[in-house]
């Protein structure tokens, strides 16, 4: 049943990229003066979870770094760890220039790694509105041979955050931006059939499956593919072809997967606003009590624009829900216990 399961890990970086030939190109071409030792254009990706939007950077940058030796890129993800120097230590690590140092290595020693390093830098910083200081990006974009491609879900929340400075936003203005919207339900099938045909044998699984999976994941192709991946277990394990009602069958399985990855990504201060409002169960917990339970909890706890940057990246992953306004508003988990 399954002849390459790497094509189906959530990771994968296919050979191409379907339907995104237009957003590939603009792409390519804002980072091509990097392939003739300058700078590319600092870009934002923006779209909704299971877009592709980390897929497209990461697609393009090894498609540089191909073409010459002189491009390092690295990608850094905010929500695992959303301090500064975090982040910048990643896309040190990842672009080969230095080793992990302890926690507390202040900024400027990862600033001057990237001052000298002898290539052309590309710094993927995914989840990039999970930073607690969005200042770290014109100072990155400072830096003589680094270029910047973040990524995030929503333009609007990002640039009305209240904790950005009117210089920084001014920077971040000059920078590049990129749309992407939900696949289409035939988009995902194209998608799918590509998974398919690199990691499964593909008379083992029914049309009508991939048709399936295709209308359950509604444009998420984070979610078509964990789909397609628990069924392939499945069918592997029972020796049967994929069917819809197989897909049926390890539906809330895929779901769970999805979810759990969102968790364990989870930085520490993100993980306890979650873990909180799990523990309260499904009565929820007020805004206030949220807010006084997490201050306990946590050393040096975020300010209240920052909490709300979490609150909300935890809803558009769909762990937690807000139900009222104001003073009423309460959060409670969404599909978090298994049935």
């Amino acid at each position: 049943m399954i002849t390459d399961a790497r094509a189906l890990r959530p990771e994968y970086i296919p050979r191409d990229l379907y339907h995104r030939d237009g957003q590939k190109d603009a792409l390519a071409s804002w980072l091509d003066p990097l392939t003739h030792g300058r700078s590319g254009e600092n870009a934002f990706i923006f779209g909704p979870t299971g877009s592709g939007k980390t897929t497209l950077a990461k697609y393009i940058a090894k498609k540089l770094a191909k073409q010459t030796f002189d491009v390092r890129w690295g990608l850094a993800n905010c929500m695992s760890d959303p301090t500064p120097a975090a982040t910048l230590a990643e896309i040190v690590r990842e672009t080969d220039l230095g080793t992990q140092r302890p926690d507390g290595t202040p900024r400027a020693h990862y600033i001057r790694l990237l001052r000298e390093a002898d290539s052309q830098i590309l710094a993927i910083i995914d989840e990039v509105n999970a930073l607690t200081d969005l200042a770290l990006l014109h100072a990155l974009y400072d830096v003589p041979g680094v270029t910047l491609v973040c990524i995030c879900v929503d333009e609007d929340s990002l640039f009305s955050a209240p904790d950005i400075n009117s210089e920084t936003r001014s920077r971040l203005r000059t920078f590049r931006t990129m749309h992407l919207d939900p696949y289409s339900h035939d988009e995902l099938v194209d998608i799918l059939d590509y998974r398919v045909e690199y990691g499964l044998m593909r008379d083992r699984v029914a049309d009508d499956a991939i048709d399936y999976i295709a209308d359950l994941a509604v444009g998420n192709a984070r979610t078509a593919i964990a789909l397609l991946r628990r069924a392939a277990e499945a069918a592997s394990a029972d020796e049967c072809p994929i069917t819809s009602g197989l897909v049926d069958d390890v539906q809330e399985e895929a779901l769970a997967d999805v979810r759990d990855r969102h968790i364990r990504s989870l930085g520490t201060h993100q993980r306890a606003i979650f873990e909180i409002i799990r523990e309260a169960g499904s009565s929820g917990i007020r805004a206030t009590d949220l807010h006084g339970r997490y201050a306990s909890r946590v050393q040096e706890p975020r300010g209240q624009s920052m909490r709300r940057r979490y609150l909300n990246s935890l809803e558009r992953y769909g762990l937690i829900e807000q139900a009222g306004t104001g003073r009423g508003t309460r959060y409670c988990v969404l599909q978090i216990e298994e049935a």
